[in-house]
């Protein structure tokens, strides 16, 4: 199993202040985590800008599947992973009304 390396810098490495408050009411912290570890899609992100730039924007499956693979490249099982703890969170938020946070819509 190839060993899993960290690919993320930190805001604070890339200059970016971490922010004070989270929009929308979502936990800050897992707010900064979720910015720094998507540093991964950085490339991704520069291809949709460069292709929106030059006018050759490709379907929306395309840089979907760049993403998936920025993941993949990564943990090669990770969309198994990442369905049974969406699945075993949801339930866990369920049986536990306590540990309920607000649902939101995001957008």
């Amino acid at each position: 199993m190839a060993s899993l390396k960290p690919h993320v810098t930190t805001l604070k490495e890339r200059g970016m202040p971490k922010k004070e408050k989270s929009d929308k009411g979502l936990p800050k912290k897992e707010e900064d985590l979720g910015t720094e570890h998507e540093a991964e899609h950085a490339a991704t992100i520069k291809q949709i800008a460069d292709d929106a730039k030059a006018g050759t924007l490709k379907p929306v499956e395309y840089y979907q599947r760049m993403t998936a693979k920025d993941h993949l490249k990564e943990i090669p099982d990770y969309y198994t992973r990442l369905s049974k703890m969406e699945k075993d969170a949801l339930s866990e938020k369920d049986s536990n009304p306590e540990a309920q946070v607000e649902d939101r819509q995001i957008g």
